[in-house]
């Protein structure tokens, strides 16, 4: 059998380009193998990151202390309703200390509880305020508020009590 030439160059061109098509097909098919895994991996990152958005975050706001309630007025009541009205005054001064800078807006906060006879009392402590140059001190306003309208026998009396 004699096979032309052109014949056997023809078969082996074709036998290589059914090869280059099988390399070609296996190239496509695991293209699309690493593409589809590549799909997952990327679900799995947005997931992830989805979550963690969604996840709780730190407060970027300071947080709060307890919501302590304004203190009552004070009319000038002496005894037990004057020492309540001081202690309410320090819990709230201690709970909101970012509102209380320095001595002089402690005392504006204080003496705009005060009514009536205590208001009249305090005058003196007013002018100091709105005057703004001398030096004022929460302290020496608590310890006058003590001596004119808390029970400064309160120890005497109690000691008293307790030897009959």
């Amino acid at each position: 059998m004699n096979i032309n030439p052109k014949d056997a160059k023809l078969a082996k061109v074709q036998a290589q380009l059914a090869e280059l098509v099988t390399v070609v097909n296996e190239e496509r098919k695991a293209g699309k193998e690493l593409e589809a895994r590549l799909a997952k991996k990327e679900a799995k990152l947005v997931a992830t990151a989805a979550t963690a958005n969604t996840s709780p975050q730190a407060p970027t706001v300071p947080v709060k202390g307890p919501k302590i309630g304004a203190p009552d007025n004070f009319d000038g009541t002496r005894g037990a309703k004057a020492e309540v009205f001081i202690n309410q005054v320090n819990l709230y001064i201690l709970a909101n200390q970012h509102l209380f800078g320095t001595n002089h807006a402690i005392m504006v906060f204080i003496l705009s509880y005060l009514t009536g006879p205590a208001s009249l009392w305090a005058q003196p402590w007013m002018k100091k305020v709105m005057c703004k140059t001398e030096t004022i001190k929460h302290d020496d306003f608590v310890t006058q508020f003590n001596a004119m309208y808390c029970d400064t026998e309160k120890k005497t009396k109690a000691e008293a009590a307790l030897r009959v």
